[in-house]
């Protein structure tokens, strides 16, 4: 197997066009730069969610516990109102900048806490489940941390072969054996074809293929 890995090593660096040297080339991992981005630390792989974002599974039960400890501040609240109302029509207040202060405190906490209330009562509708429209955010701030680093007007940058378990390929006489055996074009292109698939199964053969169809091929 080391033996046909070196064969590819040797054999591809040859079937660069030589014309492509005059363009810069950059490669990335894409694949390591996303999982060692900070937001991973928050993603659940056994939910698909981030933790500690909007893009959070929430647990039901918890929603309407928390619901209920909010209904209930709100009608404190809106008892103290009442008591307000009472002094200001019927008594003389002492310091009305500290009396109008707590009014509007308590009205602006019943707000946040009616808000909040109909936002857990939809994550209940759906389960707990926050909405595809919460993850766009996250996935845009991923992409920028990455991308606007490495963005270089003058560069094409590359990816390597991501690793993902997969299936061997069937070739039928697609291989490389085939072009070294027959070094056609067509055998070529239908290897190439299947490159996403070979990278997988060698760990060191990562590495970004280059390849410039003739002027002549409009395929």
């Amino acid at each position: 197997m080391k033996k046909y890995v070196k064969i590819l090593l040797l054999v591809f660096p040859c079937l660069l066009p030589f014309s492509l040297f005059g363009q810069p080339f950059g490669e990335a991992d894409l694949e390591r730069l996303i999982m060692n981005h900070p937001m991973m630390k928050n993603y659940d792989a056994k939910t698909g969610h981030f933790k500690n974002t909007p893009y959070e599974l929430k647990n039901v039960a918890d929603l309407k516990l928390e619901n209920a400890s909010m209904s209930s501040e709100i009608k404190e609240i809106e008892s103290k109102e009442l008591n307000n109302s009472v002094a200001a029509i019927s008594s003389e207040i002492e310091d009305e900048d500290a009396f109008w202060d707590n009014v509007v405190s308590l009205g602006v906490r019943k707000y946040q806490l009616k808000y909040k209330i109909q936002k857990n009562e939809n994550m209940i509708i759906s389960d707990g489940k926050p909405g595809s429209e919460k993850l766009y955010p996250i996935i845009d701030n991923i992409c920028n941390d990455i991308f606007v680093p490495m963005y270089d007007k003058n560069k094409v940058i590359l990816n390597k072969q991501p690793r993902y378990l997969t299936k061997k390929p069937e070739l039928n006489g697609k291989d490389l054996h085939a072009f070294w055996s027959r070094p056609d074009e067509k055998v070529l292109c239908d290897y190439l074809q299947y490159s996403s698939f070979i990278g997988l199964m060698f760990p060191s053969v990562d590495k970004t293929i280059l390849f410039q169809k003739t002027s002549g091929d409009t395929k």
